[in-house]
């Protein structure tokens, strides 16, 4: 990696670090050391802390069979404590019994916030409290961690941690027990299984999506959503791709994509020269998953809705770039997951999105991801369309 990327790395973890020490440890401390009530409850109660985004949760969902074995209800209050994006999809999940729905930005801004949601995980009283994330968090999963006051506080090594290895060291005392890390390009469904304790042979992420759709078949969701524009596969290569997939296997096209990103259907449409239905920031998670269910293809980039698209069983194409491949996308069994990465190999793969192409333009997509080929993506929907991959 270059100076330039750990220089940056080095000072966002200072900065980090000196609010927790001017500000949230004080906060922390605060909602530790006052008189609380606790929740009466005639089991005990176990608190999972999952605060990274809607993917990562998806993927958790794999496990969710292994949660209820080891915590069973009879014995257990379960308790989930989850970033407010995956608000739609924990409603619908009946695996726990209570869930606290925590604005991880407002968490790591606002002293106020912080110190209610701390206090309210302090009163739960709860006598195991585990984080499953296997790259760990300072200021977030390994803080609330910490202020639970559970007996039993347990986590992983982590891998790719978002701290510096002073604050490592540090908030590994915060937990009873630390399970090895996982290992360097294992998929995260394998390595949330093996954090569990169970086995990972065909297991798949689960959703349920109980909103209505009312779009004709057959159809392909093209979603062109991403993070950060430098995450996002070239629009004309996008329509390129949409207009061979609708000629070839007459389909119409769904544009799909997240808030905030509406402007990317004119960009769209400059290119694709047809017609296509335009949902871009019109669907909640739930209608989302609902079309890509009954769609014959989804496309998209590296994304939540490439684990959406696992998890319905829709036959997917992801381009994916080389932050980590194989930790997230492609899905270790293709035939299951009917998911297939198209990939453009490059030697700085595994930088972990520390690019070493400090000369892009804000908005121009990584090399990794403008260079996939067009051809490339069409020739994975052409093997999911066509075979029972």
């Amino acid at each position: 990696m270059p100076r330039s990327s750990i220089k940056k790395i080095t000072k966002s973890y200072i900065a980090r670090f000196a609010a927790w020490v001017l500000v949230h440890n004080f906060v922390d401390l605060l909602a530790m050391a006052l008189p609380i009530r606790l929740e009466q409850s005639e089991r005990k109660r176990v608190v999972f802390v999952k605060l990274d985004g809607v993917g990562d949760y998806i993927i958790w969902t794999s496990v969710f069979y292994a949660i209820a074995e080891k915590y069973p209800s009879a014995e257990f209050e379960r308790i989930l404590v989850v970033n407010e994006r995956c608000r739609e999809f924990a409603q619908e999940c009946a695996l726990f019994d209570k869930k606290i729905y925590a604005d991880v930005i407002r968490l790591g801004a606002s002293a106020s916030y912080r110190f209610k949601l701390m206090r309210r995980v302090r009163e739960l009283g709860a006598a195991v409290i585990v984080n499953p994330r296997l790259t760990r968090d300072f200021l977030w999963g390994d803080s609330v961690v910490r202020v639970s006051g559970a007996a039993e506080r347990i986590g992983s090594e982590g891998i790719e941690n978002l701290m510096s290895p002073m604050q490592e060291r540090l908030s590994a005392r915060w937990y009873t027990e630390l399970l090895p890390a996982p290992q360097v390009g294992v998929h995260e469904l394998i390595s949330s299984a093996e954090f569990i304790g169970f086995a990972s042979d065909g297991i798949q992420p689960r959703i349920e999506a109980r909103a209505d759709n009312q779009l004709e078949t057959p159809y392909a969701v093209i979603f062109v959503g991403a993070f950060t524009a430098d995450k996002r596969w070239p629009m004309a290569k996008f329509a390129a791709a949409a207009r061979a997939i609708a000629d070839e296997h007459r389909v119409k096209i769904v544009l799909c994509g997240g808030p905030g990103e509406q402007h990317l259907a004119d960009e769209f449409g400059k290119f694709y020269k047809g017609e296509f239905s335009n949902l871009i920031g019109t669907t909640s998670f739930l209608e989302l998953s609902a079309i890509i269910r009954d769609a014959s293809l989804t496309i998209s980039n590296d994304t939540a809705a490439g684990h959406i698209a696992v998890a319905q069983r829709c036959p997917s194409v992801v381009i994916t770039p080389g932050n980590h491949v194989g930790r997230f996308f492609p899905y270790p069994d293709e035939k299951t997951s009917r998911q297939i990465s198209v990939i453009h190999q490059m030697p700085c793969f595994g930088c972990g999105w520390h690019c070493i192409y400090t000369d892009l333009a804000a908005d121009a997509a990584k090399p990794c991801i403008a260079n996939v080929e067009v051809e490339n993506v069409v020739e994975a929907a052409r093997r999911l369309m066509t075979t029972s991959v």
